[in-house]
């Protein structure tokens, strides 16, 4: 009797200091989450409005000749990385002539603005040039990036962070993409390569839904130093969607009348109510009322071509000719603009069938319809703000020459790649089933890029541009009506 009240006693207290170990372990766990922060911008010691990772920094190649090249990559998870990257592959392989001499086209590209899926693909080639043509697809392309994600949230040591109100899902995710594909890359490092097109990384504000860039003049707004932020952060922040990732989370250190307001709006700038609307979006970081940290989510709440990057850039200098000045390219006369649109606009046939549709299907079913109508509105505005900026040119192509100066005009290239324009119906239509996600069977991804290159060829206004380019006509001729662009 006595032996077996010992071992029930001592069972007892086992039981007891286990129990006691466990709860200390969560409390340990819980008390060492709350003190868990994603890691923050840091801060700028002055804000001077000149170097950094800015566009108007940006040393453009001499002498390269009179092309400014513009691409533009799409959200559409792996099916857009993977579209986007056939793509590039195509501007690889095409070769003209520049300065008596050929070159790959792709090395003409002078920016590219990007957003969620086609971000990755963007900044791989902004940071590893012609290498990631044989690691791209390796490292991230034919990977099952999704399960990767899910099994960084479930180790414990990122179990017990993602317990802590200051580190999320989209936290785990950039540290994933900061060590696994852009290896701990900074902006600074970005910057110190010569010959790389300027890379636009399009984020959206959650609280006011303004686009949000990560360039260093975006980040003069909250007196922050982009250097030294790491690149796989700014594309886990392009790609956060909305409740399946959680947003990332920028410090603004501004303070009142140590951040200069964006600029003042007069009555003569065209389009003055847009541009007010801007002007007062990117004031509210400096007006510091308030607003001491900004949460980024998924670029294509915003924008989901990263269309706009250009036209807000265009608007704040005072139209094509200011920006142009600003960018030293002053003697550009080809603008090619190249935008890469991954998204699909199936149809969902609801009116065939009586049945309520579910709750996921809804869900799917209105984000699709907003994303359609939201890309085709943005397309449209883009290409009002070419006709302007055409408008804009001419005028002062008119002035130039009543003053004696020699005629000098613009052509504009309006080239479009989507899932439309690649031959064959059959082919057209797998491209139309792949799902949103990161994750993607590694056929799938080689579809996406034979399409894409056929796309790029069988597209008319990318044949006119080449044939341009073929021809080099002199800087400063009146190209003819037929030759004019109608963008």
């Amino acid at each position: 009797m006595n032996i077996g009240f010992k071992r029930a006693r001592a069972s007892f207290v086992r039981s007891r200091r286990d129990r006691t170990n466990a709860a200390i372990l969560v409390l340990g766990a819980l008390l060492l989450a709350g003190c868990v922060h994603a890691p923050l911008n840091k801060p700028l010691a002055s804000v001077s409005g000149t170097g950094g990772y800015r566009v108007t920094a940006r040393e453009f190649p001499k002498g390269r000749g009179d092309l400014l090249l513009l691409l533009f990559f799409s959200g559409g998870g792996m099916r857009a990385a993977g579209f986007s990257y056939g793509v590039l592959e195509g501007l690889n392989a095409t070769e003209i002539p520049v300065k008596g001499r050929t070159d790959r086209l792709l090395n003409q590209v002078d920016s590219i603005s990007a957003v969620s899926g086609g971000a990755f693909t963007a900044a791989y080639y902004c940071l590893y040039g012609q290498d990631a043509f044989s690691t791209y697809e390796k490292r991230f392309l034919k990977r099952n990036i999704q399960s990767q994600l899910l099994l960084s949230c479930l180790r414990p040591d990122n179990a017990v962070r993602l317990l802590s109100p200051y580190y999320g899902r989209s936290d785990v995710a950039a540290a994933y993409y900061d060590r696994h594909l852009f290896h701990h890359a900074t902006y600074q490092q970005l910057a110190s390569i010569p010959g790389r097109p300027f890379l636009v990384i399009n984020a959206t504000d959650l609280e006011n839904g303004a686009r949000f860039s990560f360039t260093q003049t975006s980040f003069d707004l909250l007196a922050s130093d982009l250097g030294p932020y790491p690149i796989g952060r700014a594309v886990a922040a392009s790609s956060a969607v909305p409740l399946l990732l959680t947003p990332i989370t920028l410090r603004n250190y501004s303070r009142p009348g140590a951040t200069p307001p964006v600029r003042e709006v007069e009555e003569e700038d065209l389009l003055t109510d847009r541009l007010k609307r801007l002007v007062s979006e990117l004031n509210v970081y400096s007006s510091f009322d308030g607003h001491g940290y900004v949460h980024l989510v998924d670029g294509g709440v915003a924008d989901n071509l990263g269309l706009r990057a250009m036209q807000e850039f265009t608007m704040l200098n005072g139209g094509l000719s200011g920006t142009l000045k600003a960018m030293n390219l002053a003697n550009v006369d080809k603008i090619a603009v190249i935008v890469v649109d991954s998204s699909i606009h199936n149809k969902v046939a609801w009116s065939q069938s009586e049945a309520i549709p579910g709750t996921f299907s809804v869900l799917t079913g209105i984000g699709n319809s907003f994303l359609s109508r939201d890309n085709y509105e943005t397309t449209e505005l883009f290409r009002q703000s070419m006709r302007l900026w055409q408008l804009e040119m001419e005028a002062r192509d008119r002035v130039r020459v009543a003053q004696g100066g020699a005629p000098r005009r613009i052509r504009f290239y309006d080239i479009e790649i989507d899932f439309s324009g690649v031959p064959g119906a059959q082919t057209r239509a797998k491209l139309y089933q792949l799902p949103t996600g990161f994750s993607l069977p590694p056929q799938s991804i080689d579809l996406l890029r034979t399409s894409a290159r056929q796309a790029l060829t069988a597209n008319a206004e990318y044949h006119r541009l080449l044939d341009d380019l073929q021809t080099r006509e002199a800087v400063g001729e009146i190209p003819n009506e037929s030759n004019r662009s109608s963008p």
